[in-house]
């Protein structure tokens, strides 16, 4: 008797029955997930960039550098934020077919890998360029999905972007 066939979610190819699985093979799998994630990511990526608005450009004059960055992300915060994390793209000349962003700051940097908002730390991101911005509650849990990417133009960098999280979400069970 011929066992019960099912297609693969990826490549839709047949293989027989078994409880609980979706793909024909594991390499199926990793790239159904690699792909997923990377669609995530580029919705992420292609979010609105705010500036600070030309009124109060002027105000920044004589400030540290990243006081534009601090406008924008505490005006932005919502209630109750206590920190945030920077997501950005490889901007690189090498592509890969599923590109990531990386989160900063990340666990061996800073634990929890949060940058606070009170009193405001100093951004370190890796290149200049538009990051996307993810506040997180005093249980460093996401209060929402990013909004709005911000213009970095002078970073800090104290490593390279390939050190960044995969992940936007904190590892509870790892914080401390």
């Amino acid at each position: 008797m011929p066992a019960f066939l099912q297609k693969c979610k990826r490549c839709l190819n047949e293989f027989p029955y078994v409880h609980g699985k979706r793909f024909c093979h594991k390499v199926c799998r990793n790239t159904y997930y690699r792909e997923a994630r990377s669609e995530e990511d580029f919705a992420i990526n292609s979010l609105p960039v705010i500036d600070p608005p030309p009124d109060v450009v002027h105000q920044f004059v004589d400030k540290p550098l990243d006081a534009p960055i601090k406008f924008v992300i505490e005006n932005n915060a919502p209630e109750g934020a206590i920190g945030f994390r920077l997501g950005v793209m490889n901007s690189g000349s090498r592509r890969n077919k599923n590109p990531r962003m990386k989160w900063f700051p990340y666990k061996p940097f800073r634990t929890p890998a949060v940058y606070h908002l009170l009193p405001w730390e100093t951004a370190h991101v890796p290149f200049p360029g538009s990051y996307a911005v993810c506040y997180f509650d005093e249980n460093y849990v996401p209060i929402a999905v990013p909004k709005f990417q911000v213009n970095i133009r002078i970073p800090a960098p104290m490593f390279p972007w390939c050190a960044g999280d995969d992940q936007m979400l904190l590892n509870l069970k790892k914080l401390l």
